[in-house]
């Protein structure tokens, strides 16, 4: 037997163990947030067990008051660009073109780059050079996670997870008041993967 038919017949079906994948995967995400941030996800999962109690906390501790400027003579500043987009996910209003298209260009951004800047112009080129902007990661993947529960598109939960590994592993400093972002970030992304895996 050729040594080519002997790997093709004895490897092309083997079998892959996803649920040790997973429970790997959820582990690492678990000790780093302990690590980090000093927080059970087991313990605060079994509180904010679903994606409308966690929209819910974000609501209260973050949107309330004045909503910022996202447009500027300068362009776009992201941040308050994604809140909006955040608002308009948790409407349970139908999703409009123009968020799907904001939240599709940040997401391209991400994926090509591995970054997203806090300023971009009309063209949506950017325009600052810092890019260490942890809250804004966070409400991307945040809205993300939103986006994939009501569409179930794959790409999404694809991109939450490459940024809140950027998140967690990333070493960048964050502001006291958005830690909670952050978490809420994670836990957006532990819920989805226990609504897929039933962990």
């Amino acid at each position: 037997m050729k040594a080519d038919t002997f790997l093709r017949d004895k490897y092309s079906f083997a079998p892959i163990d996803i649920a040790h994948y997973i429970s790997g995967f959820l582990e690492i995400r678990r000790k780093k947030v302990r690590e980090c941030h000093n927080i059970d996800l087991r313990e605060q999962l079994l509180i904010f067990n679903n994606l409308e109690v966690i929209t819910r906390a974000i609501s209260n501790e973050y949107f309330t008051g004045v909503s910022e400027i996202f447009d500027t003579k300068e362009g776009y500043a992201t941040f308050p660009l994604l809140k909006k987009c955040y608002v308009y996910l948790t409407k349970k209003e139908h999703q409009t073109l123009a968020v799907n298209n904001i939240l599709d260009k940040y997401q391209k951004k991400f994926e090509v780059f591995g970054r997203i800047f806090n300023v971009y112009n009309k063209e949506f080129k950017k325009n600052s050079d810092f890019f260490k902007d942890l809250k804004v990661y966070a409400l991307l993947s945040i809205n993300l996670s939103i986006r994939f529960m009501q569409n179930n598109n794959y790409n999404d939960l694809n991109t939450v997870v490459k940024l809140n590994d950027l998140i967690l592993f990333s070493e960048w400093e964050i502001k006291p008041e958005y830690n909670n972002l952050i978490f809420y970030s994670i836990l957006c992304e532990q819920n989805i993967i226990n609504s897929i895996y039933g962990r």
